[in-house]
């Protein structure tokens, strides 16, 4: 049986599309998305159903030993969970200059003003 969200229920996966493209681009008719739409996207998009971001700082050693410790709790806590990271990193003995990083990996995530979730307020909107 499969559920499809209400106006209030949007899954996590939606949430992430709000950045790509406006609502009208996925579904356009009034009604939710449907579980079916989203899960045609979600290859597309490369997400699963509960999608998270997060940023791992400090010495390559430390961040790297925190990234094994989340893939060891993932992978024995969940059936289809996966970890999937990329190692962005200065050269030795220098620090990273967050400009340098591709604004979709960094951006506001590495303390730069950025209107990259600016989009999410028109993803609800039909097209004009």
């Amino acid at each position: 049986m499969t559920s499809t969200p209400s106006w209030n229920q949007a899954s996590p996966s939606q949430a992430y599309m709000t950045t790509v493209s406006p609502r009208e681009d996925f579904w356009s008719h009034t009604s939710p998305i449907p579980d079916w739409r989203n899960a045609e996207l979600q290859p597309k998009f490369d997400l699963g159903y509960w999608n998270a971001k997060f940023g791992l700082y400090g010495a390559q050693n430390v961040t790297q030993a925190q990234f094994d410790e989340l893939k060891r709790i993932i992978e024995a806590k969940t059936s289809k969970g996966r970890l999937a990271g990329k190692k962005i990193a200065a050269p030795e003995g220098e620090m990273l200059d967050p400009l340098s990083i591709p604004e979709k990996d960094g951006g506001f995530f590495v303390g730069i003003p950025s209107l990259w979730s600016l989009p999410m307020v028109k993803f609800r909107l039909p097209k004009i």
